[in-house]
């Protein structure tokens, strides 16, 4: 089973909704399925923690998931693959 199978948020879905003007609700939302799909530990669910409960902005959670991805911080797990990390953007 894949991520889009059980409806897991995309990097893409998880840095846009840091954008938006009131992103609580979606962003629990977005949580709660990684949750609930066993992801708990993943750095997907960490970044989505920043911006519920420390109202971090979409290039503040994109700065951390770089330190991330180069061990600055301990490297969490993805449920996405680190190598689809900015897949088809321009950094």
């Amino acid at each position: 089973m894949n991520n889009e199978e059980i409806n897991l948020p995309t990097w893409d879905e998880i840095f846009s909704v840091a954008n938006y003007r009131e992103p609580y609700k979606p962003a629990l939302e977005m949580m709660q399925r990684i949750e609930n799909a066993g992801h708990g530990n993943s750095v997907e669910r960490e970044l989505l923690n920043l911006v519920i409960n420390y109202n971090r902005s979409r290039a503040e959670i994109k700065e951390r998931v770089l330190d991330m991805q180069r061990g600055i911080y301990h490297k969490m797990y993805s449920y996405q693959g680190w190598d689809t990390l900015f897949r088809g953007e321009e950094e």
